[in-house]
């Protein structure tokens, strides 16, 4: 059988991933299915999604585990993905004892709130007891485990059988997860059903570092019995690494391919240290900033419109900036830290005071909400009027918080109503921006379908992603 939720959209600037699942504890939503037949073996599979941790990591009381097989009776498990405190977790547990289990020394995999893409594959055919489960992320291949017991050989296990299957759910404790998921596939193994159009035999992950593709991770097609054998001119579901955003002609192409050519990266994933200015010509840009003293800025131009983005910062920086650049004043890299022509807040973590910057200059009396980690760094832009609205969204309480231009905030005075504004801008082009002052992570957030679910969008306005454009 095959489960592929959701799909991907095709559009003009290329493959879109809509409509992601929330999978939020409060409400308890989740999706179930029961698989009816015979499948031919219950000892191949294997399970892919993106998957973003939304709730906290303390260890005790939220899930990561997407993807889970339950029996009440007799207490029979599966499940695979990170476990509370953000480890790797795949699984199969008998009522009694434990079939098989993985878990990873690393235990911050997701803690980030960034999007991460996981594969877990089982084969019990395999005569070496290791080569029987792999887990990827992001598309490496994980090797050190806090725990590693394997499964016996030719052990059947509960995937595709007739068991309740969820998703969102870790149904063996009542716990509904607390992430968002995109493009989550599961596959026993057997052949690609209703996509056999693309596919028509085993689906499983090799070693990436064995291909010309360097690190990046992809679910191949293989033949039969051979694992190893990549099959010429097929697709598959593409996971990109920051040191390959280049290499255009080395991409795979997903199912539902837009004309055009090759349109394959969703998800694209941008390393600071590497390139100053990144694009929002993918499908939305997730962009990670680890560099001292250097500002990452989208490389496509606002003109006109009305435009929305986020940022996510990290404590491990002492000062973070974001907003937006006047291009006829400053260009990158570093425009929004040392010259004039930067609008935006900014933070000082240790101090989890926020302030507004206008022209590189710091306005000293903090604004009257506190930044906490985890909260988002919010910009709101009309082009069209020069209106420029900085605000804060705190995910304790859900709410955005607009500053006006003297700084008092409003959580129902929102940008889409047009007033209320916290600047007046005069300029043609501009950019958004995130500038770090010390090695730290910010995560530039543009994205609606992958990463702004949660957080409440200005009436009238868009999202930096590529369908936007």
């Amino acid at each position: 059988m095959s489960l592929i939720l959701p799909s991907p959209c095709a559009g003009t600037a290329g493959p879109v991933i809509r409509n992601s699942l929330a999978f939020n504890k409060s409400d308890a939503g989740y999706l179930k299915f029961t698989p009816s037949g015979s499948p031919t073996s219950l000892k191949k599979g294997i399970v892919s999604f993106w998957m973003r941790g939304t709730g906290v990591f303390d260890g005790s009381t939220h899930d990561y585990r997407p993807f889970t097989v339950f029996q009440s009776s007799g207490n029979l498990q599966f499940a695979c993905g990170a476990s509370q405190g953000g480890a790797i977790d795949f699984y199969q547990y008998n009522g009694s004892g434990f079939t098989f289990r993985l878990t990873s020394t690393a235990t911050t995999l997701i803690s980030d709130r960034g999007w991460h893409h996981f594969i877990f594959v089982w084969d019990t055919a395999q005569a070496v007891s290791t080569d029987r489960l792999a887990v990827y992320v992001d598309g490496s291949k994980v090797t050190s485990f806090a725990t590693s017991n394997y499964p016996a050989l030719n052990t059947d296990l509960y995937p595709g059988s007739a068991r309740e299957h969820f998703i969102g759910r870790f149904a063996a404790g009542n716990v509904t997860s607390e992430a968002l998921v995109a493009l989550l596939v599961y596959q026993d193994g057997q052949g690609f059903g209703d996509v056999s159009d693309y596919y028509s035999s085993e689906g499983m992950p090799v070693d990436p570092s064995d291909l010309a593709l360097g690190s990046e991770g992809d679910i191949w097609k293989f033949q039969g019995s051979t694992l190893s054998e990549i099959i010429a001119g097929q697709r598959g579901l593409h996971v990109m690494s920051s040191s390959n955003i280049s290499t255009d002609d080395q991409r795979i192409d997903i199912p539902d391919v837009p004309s055009g050519g090759n349109q394959a990266g969703e998800f694209a994933i941008f390393d600071l240290a590497d390139a100053d200015t990144v694009s929002v010509g993918q499908t939305g840009v997730l962009a990670t900033g680890n560099k001292a003293s250097d500002s990452i800025e989208l490389s496509q131009s606002v003109t006109s419109g009305r435009w929305f983005a986020a940022v996510i910062p990290s404590t491990g920086a002492s000062e973070i900036k974001f907003g937006i650049v006047n291009q006829t004043v400053s260009t990158p890299p570093g425009a929004f830290v040392d010259a004039a022509g930067g609008w935006g807040t900014y933070w000082n973590p240790g101090g989890s005071s926020i302030y507004a910057e206008n022209n590189n200059t710091v306005i000293t009396s903090a604004w009257p909400v506190s930044l906490t980690s985890g909260d988002y760094m919010l910009v709101a832009f009309d082009a069209d009027h020069g209106k420029l609205w900085l605000g804060l969204h705190d995910v304790s309480s859900g709410l955005n918080y607009w500053f006006d231009s003297s700084f008092t905030y409003r959580t129902t005075d929102e940008p889409g109503l047009g007033t209320n504004h916290t600047y007046t801008l005069t300029g043609t082009s501009w950019r958004f921006a995130v500038t770090l002052d010390s090695a730290a992570t910010a995560t530039l957030l543009t994205g609606a379908e992958q990463v702004l679910q949660d957080v409440p969008q200005p009436s009238g306005f868009k999202y930096l992603s590529s369908s936007n454009q």
